[in-house]
């Protein structure tokens, strides 16, 4: 940046911070010593005698000591609430936006490998619902029943639906690692391209915990967690289809108390999520302090030893380690509520799948049919509870996208190269310099 000392203040680009602290720096520090020098003397009085005199020596002595004690106090407190540069961190409030998922989404080849993924996992969830069914209705159900098809061929379309459901589930795990992979090193690239262009006044008001804690941990949380936690989403979302499918095919009562326990579940899901999700970003946001301060404190490794501070030191940091603690584990126990009501939903809603079907007239359905339907039922209350359950992890997680897109955002510097100001290539002609409307001020604080 270029300009004139007023003309730097009022273009918003983060100096006039830097000048007002200083200024705000300096005037607690001057009201301190003025009004120590008040206070001293409005304590000092005349002396009648010698020991008089010294007497009240020593009680300005003390009085002074004390005041300068205090006066340190409100200058430290005054530097840290009125001119302190580093303020406190960013949180974003509410849901997740849809923002941040479509960024996500979008990231790899504008999204485009999206729906191939889940191309896969919809030919999957096909081809294993159609294995099952083949082997329910072409298997005899006693031994005295004559087979539907011949053994040769029920095991030939088995085995072809079998090396389909493989193919699509190594195509749909292949993806989404890919799309995890490129996402992931995308993000970085764009967090640590901002970082690096970056203004000073951002590094000045920054700590570095907070950079370390968004390229470690939430990093890591894009590397590896993000892209398998959408992925099951979407997945948990067509298998429970699959599952209602063959359902309906047998069992279509179930319907009748199924919709309702849905229902109870996504009420569930709201009242849990804004609850786990502010825990979370709390979690994320005490992390950084506890980065910060451990690098603060190697960094003055021997000056801590040399003034005997380790014990206040290892104090502070347990005392950080404490606070990162208490949202994470209330955190932990708000999964454990949901967890807890989604599993006796699921259990309610096999109950009485599983009764219904034992209390049918017998002749009624296909007894291999029946067993099938059995075992999707079981499955059933598991995938609603594991949707439910994806949706609030993913949910969670989503916070480590949300804080490297706010790093993703930086203003940046003016541009290294600006094509139109470059040089001739043939630059320069001659070994003159000149220097033209150059302005050098002195400013005296």
């Amino acid at each position: 940046q270029k300009g004139k000392f007023d003309e730097l203040l009022q273009q918003n680009i983060g100096f006039e911070a830097i000048v007002g602290a200083h200024s705000q720096a300096l005037e607690s520090v001057i009201n301190a010593e003025s009004s120590s020098r008040v206070t001293s003397t409005e304590n000092s009085k005349p002396a009648d005698t010698d020991d008089e005199f010294e007497a009240e020596n020593e009680t300005d002595d003390q009085i002074q000591g004390i005041t300068k004690q205090e006066s340190a106090h409100d200058v430290s407190q005054d530097i840290n609430e009125k001119g302190r540069l580093t303020q406190d961190e960013e949180r974003e409030k509410g849901g997740i936006g849809k923002k941040v998922y479509w960024a996500y989404l979008r990231a790899v080849y504008g999204g485009a490998l999206v729906p191939v993924t889940i191309a896969a996992q919809s030919f999957f969830q096909i081809f294993q619902v159609a294995s099952n069914y083949w082997m329910a209705w072409a298997s005899p159900p006693t031994s005295a029943t004559r087979p539907t098809v011949g053994l040769g061929l029920m095991f030939a379309v088995y085995i072809a639906l079998s090396i389909g459901s493989a193919l699509c589930v190594f195509a749909r795990s292949m993806l989404v690692s890919l799309i995890g992979l490129l996402t992931s090193e995308k993000f970085f690239k764009n967090m640590l391209h901002c970082i690096m262009r970056a203004p000073m006044s951002f590094f000045d008001s920054t700590p570095t915990g907070r950079i370390l804690n968004r390229a470690s941990n939430d990093q890591s949380v894009l590397d590896l967690e993000i892209a398998n936690k959408l992925g099951w989403c979407v997945f948990s979302v067509i298998q429970i289809l699959g599952t209602i499918g063959v359902m309906s095919q047998v069992a279509w009562p179930v319907f009748a108390i199924f919709v309702p326990v849905t229902v109870v579940c996504f009420m569930c899901q709201r009242y849990y999520i804004p609850t786990a999700r502010e825990l979370a970003r709390l979690s994320q946001i005490q992390r950084a302090p506890i980065l910060h301060h451990f690098a603060e404190s190697l960094t003055g490794a021997s000056s801590i030893r040399a003034y005997g501070q380790k014990d206040r030191f290892r104090k502070s940091n347990l005392g950080l380690v404490d606070n990162h603690s208490r949202p994470w584990f209330h955190n932990i126990s708000s999964m454990e509520w949901l967890s807890f009501r989604l599993n006796m939903l699921s259990n309610f809603v096999f109950a009485f799948s599983l009764t219904l079907l034992v209390s049918l007239p017998e002749g009624f359905i296909n007894p291999s049919i029946a067993g099938l339907a059995v075992t999707y039922a079981l499955n059933l209350n598991s995938q609603l509870a594991s949707i439910i359950w994806n949706i609030c992890n993913t949910e969670n997680k989503m916070i480590s996208v949300e804080r490297i897109l706010q790093y993703s955002r930086i203003p940046s510097e003016a541009p290294l190269v600006v094509d139109y100001r470059r040089p001739p290539n043939n630059w320069p002609l001659d070994g003159n310099i000149n220097i033209r409307c150059l302005e050098v001020s002195a400013m005296v604080l």
